[in-house]
């Protein structure tokens, strides 16, 4: 599937950082870093966000987001 970031995924749900970070069960804060590029997501949590967004972010988006921002 095409890359989508954490931030996209967000935008195009219209869901807050607040309302994710809930359903995660981790911190707002927490959610801001992941969607920023800031932090990468514990295994246990990426786990989680790929079950939360239905598949549609990965670790493999995390990591391909990560290159490009390297690039």
């Amino acid at each position: 599937h095409p890359i989508m970031r954490l931030i996209d995924y967000l935008e195009s749900t219209k869901e807050t950082h607040g309302e994710f970070a809930e359903r995660l069960g981790v911190s707002q804060v927490a959610v801001t870093r992941y969607a920023n590029g800031v932090r990468f997501p514990r295994p246990e949590i990426m786990l989680r966000i790929a079950a939360e967004t239905n598949g549609k972010v990965t670790a493999n988006d995390f990591m391909n987001a990560l290159e490009a921002s390297a690039a």
